[in-house]
């Protein structure tokens, strides 16, 4: 399982209008506010879990 930072921002829709993600906080903080100058408060930093497929099948079968 790898942790990755991601941030994004949804348009009034639902629809992902940004995605980013990086394994070091600080480049990812750096993406937040590159997001917020483009889209003000719509953007998320958040940490993800993902599995490798050999991961998920043991997780999530």
């Amino acid at each position: 399982m790898r942790h990755i930072w991601i941030v994004h921002a949804k348009d009034s829709k639902g629809d992902v209008v940004y995605l980013r993600g990086s394994e070091d906080e600080k480049k990812a903080k750096k993406y937040l506010k590159e997001c917020e100058k483009i889209f003000r408060n719509r953007c998320h930093l958040v940490l993800g879990e993902f599995y490798t497929l050999d991961e998920g099948e043991k997780y999530f079968a």
